[in-house]
């Protein structure tokens, strides 16, 4: 599971693009399909307005980090347009507040379930975190110069 922030309002528009299961070592030929496209074609939809997409756990933790649990849960939510300064000004105070970053890195780590499923955590550094905090800048970005809300889920 993820988390993706974007311009939901800004234009896009819908392509048909050869299947892209190949490239994921995924057979899709004339005579064996891959199941997951539409007779060897998959309909996008594109946009030149940036995302960004967060793990859950980034997602979680860029939300406490920066505050943006006024505009929603970290899991869904909308910054509507005439918000988008005050969010920027938090990323800002964030990015610029000593030891930030560094209080949001976490190690890798592994988990075992009582039924012995595993999830793997592959950990985030304070570098890491703020890049990621800065493709959700850029989404703020690009909705404060074009009249858009932001949008994540």
């Amino acid at each position: 599971m993820s988390v993706t922030f974007g311009c939901p309002g800004a234009p896009h528009r819908h392509v048909r693009r050869p299947c892209s299961s190949p490239d994921m070592g995924l057979t899709c030929t004339d005579g064996d399909r891959c199941g997951y496209c539409d007779d060897g074609f998959e309909d996008v939809v594109e946009t030149d307005a940036p995302s960004a997409n967060l793990s859950n756990a980034n997602a979680a933790a860029l939300f406490e980090a920066v505050g943006f649990g006024v505009y929603g849960d970290w899991s869904y939510g909308t910054i509507p347009h005439a918000a988008v300064p005050d969010a920027l000004r938090r990323i800002l105070r964030a990015v610029n507040t000593d030891g930030v970053a560094e209080a949001y890195a976490r190690p890798p780590g592994v988990d075992v379930g009582a039924m012995g499923a595993r999830c793997i955590d592959p950990g985030e550094d304070a570098e890491a975190f703020i890049e990621r905090i800065y493709r959700v800048r850029a989404v703020l970005v690009y909705a404060a110069d074009h009249g858009y809300d932001v949008s994540w889920d």
